[in-house]
């Protein structure tokens, strides 16, 4: 049997409501021969190339595997490693089919993980391997087993400084979307962060290392992402004075009043500004700037003061 073909012509019997079980013994028999025959097969070759067999590991085979972890790759999450070996020793890993992937350069691009632990543990099992995968678009577009962060996610994308990067598109995302003090309840993708950052390439490589003189009293990241969001409303060079105006301490209204809220939150032992709540008091003293209002104490409210 052609396992392409038989993959082709599997098909869902529609049957009365009574006769479910012999429908699913039925599936389950056509996929039985499928597998079957892709052992006897070995190799599946499809349309664009990219070929899949099953090969039993040794030793040898997971070092060499384990050498052609590319740059780009995330690191090791040790809690994965340690969870996929306890599974290992207690003998509760399971073949699910799950391939490891290796790119068209050859380069492992999925599965480190698990080759770690089969060399870690001495367990060398039959696994589905995928090889001829465009290495950069694969990439990308992987996700399986340990869930990658946005900063993988941009580093796949060779986008430079990912992991801060990905932090502020995120934040300047949910301050778009009016979702500052919502507790991130907003839904998002990867993709939608990509488009965000893209959109706003030019102001984040800007903002994100300016004023890091006052790194001990707000972070890059809030301070980089309300930048970037207020700039399109009152210039990058309103906002620029507005920067220097808390950190050199000269100046007055909003730029005072957020300099004085921020020293006095960095010197509490308890009882800190939330990151949320940094950002509320930031956006609410750039609009004081904006409009010349005097100084005043900064409090957090219901409203947020977005400038949309």
């Amino acid at each position: 049997m052609d396992v392409l073909k038989a993959l082709n012509n599997l098909t869902i019997w529609k049957l009365p409501i009574d006769d479910k079980t012999k429908q699913k013994t039925n599936q389950k028999k056509q996929m039985k021969m499928i597998n079957t025959e892709l052992h006897k097969k070995q190799k599946v070759i499809n349309s664009t190339g990219q070929i899949a067999f099953w090969k039993q590991l040794d030793r040898t085979t997971c070092e060499q595997l384990i050498s052609r972890v590319p740059s780009i790759q995330r690191i090791i999450k040790g809690g994965n490693l340690k969870k996929i070996c306890r599974d290992i020793e207690a003998g509760k890993w399971k073949q699910t089919g799950v391939p490891i992937i290796l790119s068209d350069n050859g380069a492992l691009i999925d599965g480190q993980h698990r080759v770690k632990a089969f060399l870690e543990c001495g367990f060398y099992p039959e696994v589905l391997i995928v090889t001829n995968v465009e290495h950069d678009g694969g990439y990308k577009a992987i996700d399986i087993g340990q869930s990658r962060t946005f900063g993988d996610v941009f580093k796949a994308n060779k986008i430079a400084d990912y992991t801060k990067a990905s932090s502020i598109a995120l934040r300047l995302m949910r301050i778009e979307k009016k979702d500052l003090c919502k507790g991130s309840s907003m839904p998002l993708s990867a993709q939608d962060l990509l488009e965000t950052y893209y959109e706003n390439q030019d102001k984040i490589v800007y903002w994100k290392c300016r004023h890091n003189k006052l790194n001990s009293l707000i972070s890059a990241t809030i301070r980089a992402a309300i930048s970037c969001y207020a700039e399109d409303y009152i210039t990058r060079a309103a906002v620029d004075n507005f920067w220097d105006q808390v950190e050199t301490g000269i100046g007055s209204g909003g730029a005072q009043s957020l300099r004085r809220t921020l020293i006095v939150n960095a010197n509490k032992s308890r009882g800190r500004y939330a990151h949320d709540d940094l950002a509320f008091v930031t956006l609410l003293a750039l609009k004081m700037h904006e409009t010349g209002a005097g100084q005043r104490a900064l409090k957090v409210t219901k409203h947020v003061p977005y400038f949309h």
